[in-house]
């Protein structure tokens, strides 16, 4: 089976949402509240395999519970027995990609069926089959719903590593009433006489976890085995529970519970199934993520279908372009697009922007440096909001690719503002870049950042920065015969005096060899060093307030924290 399409109207945080779906893996990315989760949770209760959903009025968008929770999905790839007359055949749908959903299938659309939850203020769950041509409502039963196979993994509560009601290891045992009398009688026993005592249908479950788990990367210590916990019978749970040798697996680590769990529901999973995973990252190392992800992508088209959430830039990196969806909310209305393939070179560079809400594209990692530190003095100004609470994220552009990769970003729903340097011309060009709604902050006269910075910085500063470069760098003479050399003086000939040679030169040509000196040499073109220069200028900033520099500096303040 295959989400074709998706309808959510009032549920939570979403007003409206129609989205056709056309990956067999989709994560979902966006900053925080764009109703990631929710979009996941909405496809879980439209396919529900019980009767009961525990519905408040939280649940309904805005709380107010005059307007019905609708939510459709129309599934399409479905099996043979689901298309007979006596099933659903006389229901079924058509679609495609290009033309949507049609209520008479034709040799060019798919048969699907829509299957629709409805919750009004009397709060109790509604499914039916939808269609035009319906007279009155055909429900659906949670057996039919089951048939669909919808599972959410990474469900990782303490439950599951234990046998009982519900959990996945009874499932993975046989026959769940044959464990009744044994789960009865480890009760009556103690730990080493039952294990002498007829656990062998246990343990056999216990060993098949451990090699699902493997594959995971979860390596028992020791053995996977049954055994009896007491502090489970304390608190009323099932007391036969799995260990890794002698010590129960419930006191392992987060990730090893979720990815031991996840196991354990992905081989429960049929062929053709849907699988959600909320948060795929959650507790697990970059190596067990990678792993996990490896594992979750369909390998042939009847493998199942994957929809997934992530805030993490390692999942981003990992998947390609086509499987990522950015999800953006505007009052409610979610708009979810699709990241096109030729991104693939944006997203390997920069992961983080693919989960920001306002992007500040930078030339280099000078400016990035220089904007950390601002950011980390302009929150004391702005009631501590830092560029991490307005979702402001700081891109590398890496030089002349700067205003392609802005364009780019704009072009996916980004609000974008590109840091430029006017040295060399842009490449699409600033007009290009206007033209899209790019805001665009260049330095003046044709100068890089550098540049910029010794042109308009008092002179103690300069002479501060001079003796930075001079720090970093670990070599007085290299970086004063840098300054020198542009200058027109021999090897050894400055000495590191700004004000005689300002004497001998023009004030204007001392500063911009310092600054061509300071960007040919790269002196500041780390992250850290960045950060490093702004906190040595950042005190000038009251004296040089009508400076290219600190204007420009104050058209990006303005722009985020607008």
């Amino acid at each position: 089976m295959k989400i074709r399409y998706l309808s959510i109207r009032n549920f939570r945080g979403i007003r409206e949402l129609n989205w056709n779906v056309t990956q067999s893996i989709s994560c979902l990315v966006g900053p925080g509240d764009s109703t990631k989760t929710t979009i996941l949770d909405a496809i879980e209760y439209a396919l529900f395999p019980q009767g009961y959903l525990n519905i408040v009025d939280s649940d309904f968008f805005d709380c107010i519970v005059e307007n019905p929770i609708e939510i459709s999905v129309t599934v399409g790839q479905l099996p043979e027995d689901m298309l007979s007359l006596d099933k659903f055949g006389e229901y079924l749908r058509g679609w495609n990609a290009a033309t949507g959903i049609i209520d008479e299938p034709d040799a060019q659309h798919e048969p699907v069926i829509t299957i629709g939850l409805r919750v009004d203020k009397t709060l109790e769950p509604i499914w039916q089959i939808l269609n035009d041509r319906l007279v009155g409502p055909v429900l659906i039963s949670a057996a039919n719903r089951e048939q669909l196979g919808m599972t959410r993994l990474g469900v990782y509560g303490d439950k599951h590593l234990s046998w009982g009601k519900g959990s996945i290891l009874a499932h993975l045992t046989g026959d769940v009433e044959t464990l009744s009398p044994i789960l009865a009688n480890s009760i009556r026993v103690a730990r080493q006489a039952l294990r002498d005592q007829g656990i062998a249908e246990l343990n056999h479950a216990a060993e098949q976890v451990e090699e699902l788990a493997k594959a995971f990367g979860v390596k028992a210590r020791t053995k996977f085995q049954a055994g009896l916990d007491s502090r489970l019978q304390i608190d009323r749970q099932s007391n036969m529970t799995l260990y890794d040798g002698e010590v129960p697996l419930r006191s392992s680590g987060l990730g090893s519970k979720r990815l031991i769990t996840m196991a354990m529901q992905r081989n429960g999973v049929k062929e053709g199934a849907i699988i959600l995973v909320d948060e795929v990252e959650a507790g697990l190392e970059p190596h067990r993520l990678r792993q996990v992800l490896r594992l979750l992508r369909p390998e042939h088209e009847s493998a199942p279908q994957v929809f997934m959430t992530t805030h993490s830039s390692v999942s981003i990196v990992e998947l390609q372009a086509a499987e990522l969806n950015l999800v953006r909310s505007n009052n409610g209305s979610i708009d979810i697009k699709p990241v096109s393939s030729d991104l693939q070179d944006v997203i390997r560079g920069n992961p983080e922007a693919f989960l920001g809400k306002k992007l500040v594209v930078c030339e280099g990692k000078t400016e990035i440096g220089l904007c950390r530190y601002l950011d980390s003095v302009w929150q004391k100004a702005n009631e501590g909001l830092s560029f991490g609470y307005i979702g402001a994220v700081l891109v590398n552009g890496n030089g002349t690719s700067t205003p392609n990769i802005a364009l780019k970003l704009r072009k996916l729903g980004f609000d974008v503002l590109v840091l430029l340097d006017s040295d060399v011309p842009a490449n699409p060009s600033i007009q290009d870049l206007a033209t899209a709604n790019i805001c665009v902050i260049q330095w003046a006269d044709n100068k890089a950042i550098e540049n910029c910075i010794m042109a308009d910085i008092p002179l103690g500063f300069l002479e501060q920065i001079v003796q930075f470069a001079i720090t970093i760098t670990k070599s007085r003479e290299s970086v004063l015969d840098s300054i020198g050399s542009r200058l027109g003086l021999a090897s050894g000939a400055f000495q590191g005096d700004i004000g005689d040679a300002i004497q001998q030169f023009s004030e204007e040509r001392v500063r911009d060899a310092v600054g061509t000196a300071a960007k040919q040499k790269e002196w500041f073109k780390r992250i850290d060093r960045g950060e490093s220069l702004g906190q040595i200028i950042y005190p000038s900033f009251g004296d040089i307030h009508d400076s290219d520099l600190v204007m420009k500096l104050n058209k990006l303040k303005d722009w985020i924290y607008a």
